[in-house]
């Protein structure tokens, strides 16, 4: 029975069907593949879709921070935190788990956000809560994001009970029951899911997997077992980050800070924190545009003194992720959960080969496109010219529409 969130089987629906289409006509040409969702080209239209919900976040999290600190401050925060964080990970090496949808849902989120936050109209609401709705049933703890318009809604509503705005306050609660209501739209299927595979509305399939247990804030930050600092320490520098945005965007720093503040918390009292054997922390894969606002806010007041300071300030973090995805992709570093709590941080940190240059080759062989594109060469069949070159097409001309769609999208929200 299926104890996962149906958000990503929906989002790879399109996606799925051309891979059908195209194993379909590949068998028809003799390459021999099967048409049961598994063979060659299922596999790569999912991970392209996977890869596109990459570039959708990519794009809306950039256009978010440079309207904030300026385009070259933004394209280094963006570049560094998607680089530097687990994010790169779950787009091109583990496109088939849900992180990198699920990033890319709360991103945008986050972005309309922000972007309605000084008015918002009742259309507004509607698609914020949308938006609430979908980041919610790519992965379900992610309706702890919610608290972000909640925190900001009461606000607004004290400000205006204050200044007796009797008349804005009720639209604000007009536009709260719009919220609501697009929110439990979005989420409808999830709950459907949930009545047909165990009875019930509403549930918690993974009961005693990832549910409460402890509490082990200090685990997240440090451990070898996945912890931010020693696996993806632009993380860490983006958690800074959020107390000075605090400080310096009051008051909606502070409800940003405190919503990823009840995230953060949330996971660290998780029976499986670690989230077990793929690379870092992985459920907080889905805060990527919280730590990129702090790390835009950090490197921001870093380049007040120097410049060349920030440059750095972003690079060597980074680099560090990049070195341990490296090891991990190469086996330098353990997989097993069992087997990372057994070694010390000291171990983990200083071993001889920290940066094994000698593995690059690998490491660059390793992300799925590559890794199709190897099988291809491999198995080459006369028909996997035309195969290759449809499917390169096709990856073209989407990828590129989608940046011209939300480019078009950023210019008519101004």
């Amino acid at each position: 029975m299926n104890a996962a969130s149906v958000g990503p089987a929906i989002a790879w629906i399109p996606f799925f069907a051309v891979g059908h289409l195209m194993a379909l006509a590949g068998r028809a040409l003799g390459l021999g593949w099967t048409v049961d969702g598994f063979s060659e080209p299922y596999v790569v239209w999912i991970g392209f879709g996977s890869a596109l919900s990459g570039l959708v976040t990519l794009l809306l999290g950039h256009d978010l921070v440079q309207r904030l600190w300026g385009r070259s401050l933004g394209l280094l925060s963006t570049l560094a935190t998607f680089l530097g964080t687990t994010m790169f990970y779950f787009v091109f090496y583990q496109p088939d788990f849900a992180h990198a949808l699920a990033s890319c849902a709360v991103t945008v989120f986050v972005y309309l956000w922000m972007r309605t936050r000084q008015e918002r109209t009742p259309r507004q609401w509607f698609w914020l809560g949308l938006a609430a709705g979908a980041m919610t049933i790519f992965y379900w703890i992610d309706a702890l994001f919610v608290i972000l318009p909640v925190l900001s809604t009461l606000w607004d509503a004290v400000a205006l009970l204050r200044e007796r705005r009797g008349r804005d306050v009720g639209r604000l609660a007009l536009g709260g029951i719009l919220f609501i209501v697009a929110f439990v739209l979005a989420f409808s299927p999830q709950i459907v899911a949930w009545r047909i595979l165990f009875g019930k509305w509403l549930t918690v399939p993974q009961e005693g997997f990832a549910t409460p247990r402890g509490f082990v804030p200090l685990a997240l930050l440090g451990s070898p077992l996945h912890g931010l600092l020693p696996w993806t320490p632009i993380a860490v520098v983006g958690m800074a980050g959020l107390l000075l945005l605090a400080w310096e965007k009051r008051p909606w720093g502070i409800f940003v800070l405190l919503t990823f503040a009840l995230f953060f918390l949330y996971n660290a009292t998780l029976g499986s924190w670690h989230g077990g054997g793929p690379f870092g922390l992985r459920r907080l894969t889905n805060a990527y545009p919280f730590f990129l606002l702090g790390v835009a806010a950090l490197l921001s007041r870093v380049r007040r003194w120097r410049a060349e300071a920030a440059v750095i300030a972003a690079l060597l973090p980074t680099l560090w992720g990049l070195t341990v995805l490296l090891r991990y992709l190469t086996y330098l570093v353990p997989h097993h959960p069992q087997d990372l709590a057994a070694i010390t941080l000291g171990e983990f940190l200083f071993v001889p080969d920290n940066v094994p240059i000698a593995h690059l080759p690998g490491f660059l062989q390793f992300p799925l496109f590559v890794k199709w594109a190897r099988r291809l060469w491999d198995d080459f069949h006369p028909a996997s010219l035309l195969y290759g070159v449809v499917l390169l097409r096709c990856f073209g001309v989407l990828s590129v529409g989608v940046a011209k769609v939300l480019g078009a999208f950023r210019k008519r929200g101004d």
